[in-house]
């Protein structure tokens, strides 16, 4: 079993498909070379979105193991924890940061297509 997990996970990159060939690709975090002047804000977004899922997946790691370390069962404790229900900040919590994050790489998206799509008024 534990052979076969580790077989998994040495396949996993040569299986994926990424390649890390080519100047500057890691520093676009997998991100195409440029084929257009208009390619450094399509870059600035995919970087800053990245960033983005970065913080998100860091924060929510930490709370994970926070919640881990403080509410592990303990010696005295009954086997069946005691159930709470409707704790109502926190769902409204849940339902309302993912609709804001969708907002927030909405308006950047929105703000980049803008920027992309744009006449301009000097071509060279």
């Amino acid at each position: 079993k534990v052979g076969g997990v580790c077989a998994a996970a040495i396949a996993v990159v040569p299986l994926s498909g990424c390649g890390s060939t080519g100047p500057g690709r890691a520093a676009r975090l997998g991100l195409v070379d440029p084929a257009s002047d208009r390619a450094v804000h399509m870059g600035n977004m995919w970087i800053g979105a990245w960033v983005a899922a970065l913080v998100i997946g860091v924060f929510v790691w930490g709370l994970i193991g926070f919640a881990a370390f403080k509410f592990r069962r303990k010696d005295g404790d009954p086997a069946i924890p005691r159930q709470s229900r409707y704790h109502l900040p926190l769902e409204v919590l849940y339902t309302i940061v993912p609709f804001l994050v969708i907002g927030v790489l909405f308006f950047y998206t929105v703000r980049t297509e803008n920027k992309v799509l744009g006449k301009n008024p000097d071509p060279q």
